[in-house]
Protein backbone atom coordinates (compact mmCIF):
# COMPACT_ATOMS: atom_id res chain seq x y z
CA UNK A 1 0.00 0.00 0.00
CA UNK A 2 1.20 3.42 -0.93
CA UNK A 3 1.46 6.42 1.27
CA UNK A 4 -0.73 8.16 -1.94
CA UNK A 5 -3.08 5.65 -1.86
CA UNK A 6 -4.01 6.52 1.71
CA UNK A 7 -3.74 10.28 1.00
CA UNK A 8 -6.21 10.09 -1.27
CA UNK A 9 -8.55 7.82 1.06
CA UNK A 10 -8.25 10.78 3.64
CA UNK A 11 -9.80 12.71 1.42
CA UNK A 12 -12.96 10.84 -0.08
CA UNK A 13 -13.21 10.14 3.95
CA UNK A 14 -13.68 14.35 3.80
CA UNK A 15 -16.35 13.83 1.33
CA UNK A 16 -18.26 11.18 3.28
CA UNK A 17 -18.27 13.35 6.04
CA UNK A 18 -20.53 15.90 3.82
CA UNK A 19 -22.29 13.28 2.60
CA UNK A 20 -23.41 12.28 5.86
CA UNK A 21 -24.28 15.70 7.23
CA UNK A 22 -26.52 16.23 4.45
CA UNK A 23 -28.63 13.08 5.14
CA UNK A 24 -31.99 14.15 6.38
CA UNK A 25 -32.45 11.44 8.71
CA UNK A 26 -28.99 12.42 10.25
CA UNK A 27 -30.13 15.51 10.77
CA UNK A 28 -33.27 14.48 12.41
CA UNK A 29 -32.75 11.54 14.53
CA UNK A 30 -35.24 9.95 16.95
CA UNK A 31 -33.48 8.68 20.21
CA UNK A 32 -34.45 11.09 22.11
CA UNK A 33 -31.68 12.69 24.51
CA UNK A 34 -28.76 10.33 24.00
CA UNK A 35 -28.80 12.00 20.42
CA UNK A 36 -26.94 14.74 21.68
CA UNK A 37 -24.58 12.57 23.22
CA UNK A 38 -23.83 11.38 19.45
CA UNK A 39 -23.94 14.64 17.81
CA UNK A 40 -21.00 15.69 20.44
CA UNK A 41 -18.58 12.45 19.97
CA UNK A 42 -19.31 12.59 16.18
CA UNK A 43 -18.72 16.62 15.54
CA UNK A 44 -14.98 16.08 17.99
CA UNK A 45 -14.82 12.97 16.07
CA UNK A 46 -14.70 14.69 12.60
CA UNK A 47 -12.51 17.57 13.95
CA UNK A 48 -9.67 15.21 15.22
CA UNK A 49 -9.78 13.61 11.72
CA UNK A 50 -9.82 16.82 9.97
CA UNK A 51 -6.68 18.17 12.19
CA UNK A 52 -4.39 14.53 11.44
CA UNK A 53 -5.43 14.37 8.10
CA UNK A 54 -4.22 18.37 7.78
CA UNK A 55 -1.01 17.34 9.72
CA UNK A 56 -0.06 14.00 7.49
CA UNK A 57 -0.23 16.59 4.57
CA UNK A 58 2.15 18.54 6.38
CA UNK A 59 5.86 19.17 5.42
CA UNK A 60 7.09 18.48 8.94
CA UNK A 61 9.20 15.53 9.50
CA UNK A 62 7.93 12.64 10.55
CA UNK A 63 4.79 14.21 10.84
CA UNK A 64 2.85 10.99 11.71
CA UNK A 65 4.47 11.62 15.12
CA UNK A 66 2.25 14.50 15.94
CA UNK A 67 -1.08 12.55 14.61
CA UNK A 68 -0.89 9.33 17.07
CA UNK A 69 -1.54 11.41 20.06
CA UNK A 70 -4.88 12.69 18.40
CA UNK A 71 -5.92 8.81 16.86
CA UNK A 72 -5.43 7.86 20.27
CA UNK A 73 -8.10 10.05 21.38
CA UNK A 74 -10.05 8.90 18.18
CA UNK A 75 -10.08 5.83 19.59
CA UNK A 76 -11.80 6.69 22.77
CA UNK A 77 -14.52 8.94 20.74
CA UNK A 78 -15.33 5.69 18.73
CA UNK A 79 -15.58 3.66 22.23
CA UNK A 80 -18.26 5.65 23.79
CA UNK A 81 -20.27 5.57 20.24
CA UNK A 82 -19.85 1.88 19.89
CA UNK A 83 -21.16 1.75 23.63
CA UNK A 84 -23.99 4.05 23.33
CA UNK A 85 -25.20 1.86 20.16
CA UNK A 86 -24.91 -1.26 22.16
CA UNK A 87 -27.27 0.44 24.81
CA UNK A 88 -29.18 2.60 22.58
CA UNK A 89 -32.73 1.05 23.81
CA UNK A 90 -31.24 1.51 27.83
CA UNK A 91 -33.46 4.37 29.39
CA UNK A 92 -30.17 4.63 31.64
CA UNK A 93 -27.54 5.65 29.18
CA UNK A 94 -27.92 9.32 28.81
CA UNK A 95 -28.14 9.27 32.47
CA UNK A 96 -24.62 7.21 33.04
CA UNK A 97 -23.55 10.37 30.77
CA UNK A 98 -25.19 12.71 32.33
CA UNK A 99 -23.68 11.86 35.69
CA UNK A 100 -20.02 11.26 34.45
CA UNK A 101 -20.19 14.73 33.35
CA UNK A 102 -21.25 15.62 37.10
CA UNK A 103 -18.61 13.09 38.46
CA UNK A 104 -15.96 14.78 36.53
CA UNK A 105 -17.08 18.47 37.98
CA UNK A 106 -17.38 16.88 41.27
CA UNK A 107 -13.88 15.70 41.73
CA UNK A 108 -12.57 18.96 39.89
CA UNK A 109 -14.46 20.99 43.21
CA UNK A 110 -12.77 18.28 45.55
CA UNK A 111 -9.30 18.70 44.22
CA UNK A 112 -9.90 22.97 43.99
CA UNK A 113 -11.60 22.60 48.02
CA UNK A 114 -8.11 20.56 49.23
CA UNK A 115 -5.86 22.64 47.33
CA UNK A 116 -7.58 26.11 49.23
CA UNK A 117 -7.36 24.39 52.38
CA UNK A 118 -3.42 24.19 51.62
CA UNK A 119 -3.01 27.30 50.54
CA UNK A 120 -1.90 30.58 52.26
CA UNK A 121 -5.17 32.79 51.53
CA UNK A 122 -7.23 30.38 50.61
CA UNK A 123 -9.14 29.93 46.81
CA UNK A 124 -9.73 32.86 44.11
CA UNK A 125 -13.87 33.66 44.83
CA UNK A 126 -14.64 32.43 41.27
CA UNK A 127 -13.11 28.77 42.39
CA UNK A 128 -14.97 28.72 45.36
CA UNK A 129 -17.97 29.12 43.85
CA UNK A 130 -17.10 26.59 41.57
CA UNK A 131 -16.40 24.69 44.58
CA UNK A 132 -20.17 24.80 46.29
CA UNK A 133 -22.21 24.37 42.73
CA UNK A 134 -20.26 21.17 41.79
CA UNK A 135 -18.63 19.70 45.58
CA UNK A 136 -19.83 20.87 48.76
CA UNK A 137 -22.36 19.21 50.44
CA UNK A 138 -22.71 17.18 47.03
CA UNK A 139 -22.99 13.07 46.89
CA UNK A 140 -20.34 11.70 44.67
CA UNK A 141 -22.13 10.51 41.56
CA UNK A 142 -22.12 7.29 40.54
CA UNK A 143 -20.97 6.25 37.27
CA UNK A 144 -20.40 2.22 36.06
CA UNK A 145 -17.33 1.20 35.49
CA UNK A 146 -17.20 0.85 31.58
CA UNK A 147 -17.31 4.55 31.88
CA UNK A 148 -14.38 5.16 34.14
CA UNK A 149 -12.04 2.41 33.26
CA UNK A 150 -11.03 2.91 29.90
CA UNK A 151 -10.53 -1.18 29.47
CA UNK A 152 -13.54 -1.88 30.98
CA UNK A 153 -15.45 0.47 27.89
CA UNK A 154 -13.10 -1.63 25.67
CA UNK A 155 -14.50 -4.70 26.72
CA UNK A 156 -17.94 -4.00 26.80
CA UNK A 157 -18.23 -3.18 23.24
CA UNK A 158 -16.39 -6.38 22.33
CA UNK A 159 -12.65 -4.27 21.06
CA UNK A 160 -10.13 -5.28 24.14
CA UNK A 161 -8.00 -5.69 20.73
CA UNK A 162 -8.33 -1.61 20.53
CA UNK A 163 -7.24 -1.07 23.70
CA UNK A 164 -4.25 -3.22 24.00
CA UNK A 165 -3.11 -2.34 20.14
CA UNK A 166 -4.21 1.16 19.47
CA UNK A 167 -5.01 3.21 22.58
CA UNK A 168 -1.94 1.75 25.27
CA UNK A 169 0.23 1.89 22.78
CA UNK A 170 -0.25 5.44 21.65
CA UNK A 171 -0.37 6.29 25.36
CA UNK A 172 3.57 6.74 25.43
CA UNK A 173 2.75 9.71 22.65
CA UNK A 174 0.91 11.38 24.83
CA UNK A 175 2.55 10.29 28.39
CA UNK A 176 6.07 11.01 28.69
CA UNK A 177 7.74 7.36 27.97
CA UNK A 178 11.73 7.43 27.75
CA UNK A 179 11.48 4.64 25.05
CA UNK A 180 10.16 6.76 22.29
CA UNK A 181 13.38 8.45 22.71
CA UNK A 182 14.38 6.96 19.05
CA UNK A 183 11.37 8.52 17.21
CA UNK A 184 12.30 12.09 17.95
CA UNK A 185 15.73 12.26 17.42
CA UNK A 186 18.83 9.73 16.44
CA UNK A 187 21.89 7.77 17.97
CA UNK A 188 25.48 9.10 16.46
CA UNK A 189 28.32 7.32 18.29
CA UNK A 190 26.40 6.74 21.49
CA UNK A 191 24.70 10.21 21.65
CA UNK A 192 21.94 11.45 21.03
CA UNK A 193 21.35 13.73 18.07
CA UNK A 194 17.92 16.03 19.08
CA UNK A 195 15.28 16.54 15.95
CA UNK A 196 17.26 14.37 14.06
CA UNK A 197 14.98 11.89 12.92
CA UNK A 198 14.70 9.12 10.80
CA UNK A 199 11.19 8.10 8.63
CA UNK A 200 9.86 5.00 9.69
CA UNK A 201 7.73 3.98 6.75
CA UNK A 202 5.85 1.43 8.37
CA UNK A 203 4.95 3.74 11.52
CA UNK A 204 3.51 6.64 9.05
CA UNK A 205 1.40 3.97 7.44
CA UNK A 206 0.07 2.28 10.19
CA UNK A 207 -1.20 5.72 11.41
CA UNK A 208 -2.69 6.50 8.45
CA UNK A 209 -4.56 2.88 8.15
CA UNK A 210 -5.75 3.46 12.20
CA UNK A 211 -7.40 6.56 11.41
CA UNK A 212 -9.18 5.66 8.67
CA UNK A 213 -10.34 2.51 9.77
CA UNK A 214 -11.34 4.06 13.63
CA UNK A 215 -13.01 6.45 11.52
CA UNK A 216 -15.34 3.90 9.40
CA UNK A 217 -16.13 1.96 12.34
CA UNK A 218 -17.12 4.77 13.92
CA UNK A 219 -19.75 5.70 11.34
CA UNK A 220 -20.88 2.43 10.77
CA UNK A 221 -21.56 2.99 14.33
CA UNK A 222 -23.69 6.18 14.12
CA UNK A 223 -25.11 4.63 10.99
CA UNK A 224 -26.71 2.20 12.92
CA UNK A 225 -27.70 4.37 16.18
CA UNK A 226 -29.63 6.51 13.48
CA UNK A 227 -30.96 3.86 11.31
CA UNK A 228 -29.27 5.56 8.02
CA UNK A 229 -29.83 2.47 5.83
CA UNK A 230 -30.26 4.54 2.52
CA UNK A 231 -27.16 6.22 3.45
CA UNK A 232 -25.36 3.07 4.23
CA UNK A 233 -26.37 1.49 0.51
CA UNK A 234 -25.30 4.30 -1.47
CA UNK A 235 -22.79 5.98 -0.15
CA UNK A 236 -21.04 4.00 2.62
CA UNK A 237 -20.92 0.59 1.25
CA UNK A 238 -18.87 1.73 -1.30
CA UNK A 239 -16.08 3.21 0.24
CA UNK A 240 -15.70 0.77 2.84
CA UNK A 241 -15.82 -1.89 0.23
CA UNK A 242 -13.03 0.61 -1.65
CA UNK A 243 -10.78 0.30 1.84
CA UNK A 244 -10.96 -3.34 2.06
CA UNK A 245 -8.87 -3.34 -1.25
CA UNK A 246 -6.85 -0.11 -0.43
CA UNK A 247 -5.46 -1.47 2.65
CA UNK A 248 -4.78 -5.28 1.33
CA UNK A 249 -2.20 -3.83 -0.88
Amino acid sequence: MKQEQLDEFQNKMTLLFDLLEENEKFKKPENGKVDSLVFHLYSKARRLFMTCHFILKSPMVCNYLEAMPLIRILCETYLHIAYIEKNIKSESIYNEYENLGKLNRWKMGYYLKKWGDDRLGGLHPDYERYVQEHYSRKQKPAVPDNLLKFYKLAQAVGRYDFYIEIYSVLSSYIHYDPTTLSNYGSTLNGSFVFNKMTYDEHLDKATRKHLIMIMLLLIQSIINIFKLDEFEKKEFITLAKEWEKVKGT
